[in-house]
Parts: C-alpha cells; structure tokens; sequence
C-alpha cells in the first residue's frame, strides 16, 4: 500500500543546479518537502528524484497532485509548479466475462454467427479469439479492443467446429482469460438429379409430362428453403442454358434432409415448330436459392432423346370479300369476307384478330390505310370456314378505284408452321 512518488525536473537554465528543494501535495494535504541533496540538473537536462515518503493509495479512485521545485534566485518561477496531476487507482481485473453465446457445444449455426457475453465486472474493451477444431488458439486475436460485449463473425467454413474465448482487458492492459466454449457451423446439403423420364413421342405444340427425382448426397439438411426445377430441351447430350430450350420450372416445397430422395412431375408444352430428338434436362434449384457444399452438380438429363414429331398444323386463308362495287367518302359500308382453314391441323387457339384496311394497290395491303379490327372467337377445324361481316367506315376525302383488303390472324398468334 506504500507507493513512492517521483517527479521529474527540468532545468531551463545555463548552469548546473543542486541542493534546491522539491515538494508535493496530495489531495490537499499539507506539503512533503525534500532536498535534492548534491543531485545535479545539467543545463537544458533532467532528473528524476523520488521522495522518500511514501503514500497510501490502496483505496480505488482518483488521487490529485500538485508538485513544485524551489530554486533560489530562479529567473522563472511561474514555471515551478504543477497542478492538477491526477493518478487513478482503478479496481483490479480478477473475473472473466460469463454468459457465452453460442454457448458450450452449440452446432448446427449459420453464418454469420452472432457472439455475445455478460460483461467483466470493471474491464473496458475485449479480445476475440476463434480457432478451428484441432488447432491452437491464435497469437493475435480476431477481433481486438471491442468495446461492445456483442459483435458477429464470417470468416468461418461450413460444417467446422470452433473454438471461441474472450479475453476481458482493462486500461492498465491487465487480461482476464475466459473459458474456451466450441460451436459448430452447420453442414450444407447438396443436391442432385437421380433420374429424368420423359415420353419416348412427343408432338410439337402439345403437353408432355416429366418426371424426375432429386438426391440430397450432402450432409446438411435443406431446411426450410425454396427452390425451383427447371425443364429444357437440348439437341445435344450437354446442357448450355444460354442457348437449349427452356420448358418451365416447378417449385419445390419439401425440406431434404442427408440422403433423402423425392420425385416431382411437371407438365410442359413443346414448342410449335419443334421435330427430331431432344434430351429433356431437368436443373434443380436452377436459380440458386438453397445454399449447398457445390453447385456445378445440379443438373441431369434422360438417357435416350425422345422423339418430337411435328404436328399438323392448320393454314388459315381469306377465301373471299365481299363489298359494294360503288359508294361515297365517309359512308358506312357492309363488307363480307370468308376465312378457311386449309391446312392439316385445327388451330390451337380460339381467339384471334383480322384486320380490315382499304387501299389501292390489289397487291399490297400494306400501303393502304388501317380501318378496323375484329376478333374471332371459336377454334377452325380442317376445311371450316367462317364469315367476317363488319360494317366500317368509308375514309375521308378519297376518289377512285379501292380495295378492301382482309387480313386474318394479323398478330400471328395462330400457329401455322410454313404457311404462316
């Protein structure tokens, strides 16, 4: 509890000085004053005496000082006194910090993890430290000087357990070890296509049905999260989804836990236009949604190609119009056309639109003037017919010879193969 004091004095002067008086105060109290005896200062030097009294600072707080030297004839005095040195006695460090988070043995975390602990009693910042299984605890700690007694930590690898400790520290850098708790980062699934079955026949424009299975072979659970397979058509054994026909995907709902098996169907519509062979693809989590061990495995076909044959395709044709052989600018008038399907298939669809234009070119519709649109509704067999019968306006300030032009499926959304 005896804790020396010692000040340290400048000399500013040309000469050497000795035998002046050095004194200090503490708290308040009365003077200690002392001679510094044949101790000399060499000019522009410095000396360091510590008194021979010693003082009780066992108490934890602050204790205030005023020192002061005592030269005669010194051609400064303002400069002799120091006041308000205060030295602190801070409490010691003696207990680590408690309540670990993750605590002892803790496994199956995600990344990044949260750390957290009830603080020291009386430290001021913490030391990180977090190792890997297997080896030793590191020299320089992860994170350093922490004021917080919370902080999160990324640099750590999948399915790995590790050893973490807080270090508590306080301004004098006393250190307080706590205790050494592991935690494990949970293993990541990983999951593949066992198999994909497909018709051997298909024909363009029509459904077929897939089915397929996905493996989980990594050792990780999927848990809760979504993904999606996806379904293309390659012509070749190699799957490039820049370029391979993508068909549509199916999301997938079921959790796979290490080694689990599920079967998913889906059902898809060939491209119209489409014949020859082609390997189906199915790519599971094809958007990588599910975190997994790799994602270069994702992805298998059938073993065979199956056969796309092209189906027959209907071939809509304005067969004939009808309109008045005379009439005037601005009037209304009756047209009549007849549409027939001539091609080998029944459309597809059961809506679409025919246009109706005026112009004077028998060839080219294109260079005459829009008039109206007007949707049929109902599918076209092989060798039917329907009627269009509109009543359009006659344009505006035009003389001379016109035609009344037809133009059936004018968007194009009836597939009609060659004959479109």
């Amino acid at each position: 509890n005896a804790e020396e004091i010692t000040i340290r004095i400048q000399n500013y002067g040309s000469s050497f000085e000795t035998g002046f008086d050095v004194a200090y105060s503490m708290n308040g109290a009365g003077w200690i004053v002392e001679n510094v005896g044949a101790l000399n200062v060499p000019p522009g030097g410095t000396l360091d005496y510590t008194f021979t009294t010693n003082e009780d600072m066992s108490q934890v707080g602050a204790y205030d000082f005023i020192l002061r030297a005592s030269l005669p004839g010194d051609l400064n005095i303002s400069n002799d006194t120091i006041s308000d040195i205060a030295v602190e006695h801070i409490p010691a460090l003696t207990e680590p910090v408690s309540n670990m988070i993750p605590s002892q043995g803790e496994s199956g975390l995600n990344k990044p993890v949260s750390l957290s602990w009830a603080p020291a009693p009386d430290a001021t910042v913490y030391d990180v430290y977090i190792w890997a299984d297997g080896e030793s605890q590191p020299v320089t700690p992860q994170i350093q000087n922490l004021t917080q007694i919370n902080t999160t930590y990324n640099e750590l690898n999948y399915g790995t357990t590790y050893h973490w400790r807080v270090v508590a520290k306080n301004i004098c850098n006393q250190m307080v070890n706590g205790p050494v708790f592991a935690f494990s980062i949970r293993d990541l699934p990983d999951i593949i296509i066992d198999t994909v079955i497909s018709p051997p026949n298909a024909f363009s424009g029509e459904e077929i049905e897939i089915e397929w299975q996905t493996r989980n072979m990594g050792p990780g659970t999927t848990e809760s999260q979504v993904w999606s397979d996806a379904v293309y058509l390659s012509t070749d054994a190699t799957l490039n989804v820049s370029f391979d026909t993508y068909l549509g995907a199916v999301q997938n709902l079921t959790s796979l836990d290490s080694g689990i098996v599920y079967t998913n169907t889906g059902t898809f519509m060939v491209p119209n236009g489409y014949t020859g062979n082609y390997y189906v693809f199915v790519y599971t989590d094809r958007w990588n949604n599910l975190l997994e061990n790799q994602n270069n495995n994702n992805w298998d076909r059938t073993p065979a190609t199956m056969m796309i044959n092209l189906s027959p395709t209907p071939d809509l044709k304005v067969m004939s119009v009808m309109a008045p052989s005379t009439t005037f600018s601005g009037q209304t008038i009756s047209i009549n056309a007849t549409i027939k399907n001539i091609g080998t298939g029944p459309t597809q669809l059961s809506t679409w639109h025919d246009r109706v234009y005026f112009g004077s070119d028998p060839l080219n519709y294109g260079t005459g003037q829009y008039i109206t649109t007007i949707q049929h509704n109902g599918v076209l067999d092989v060798d039917s017919t329907y009627i269009l019968q509109a009543n359009v306006p006659v344009p505006q300030g035009i003389f001379g010879d016109y035609y009344v032009y037809v133009v059936s499926d004018f968007h194009n959304v009836v597939f009609e193969n060659a004959a479109e």
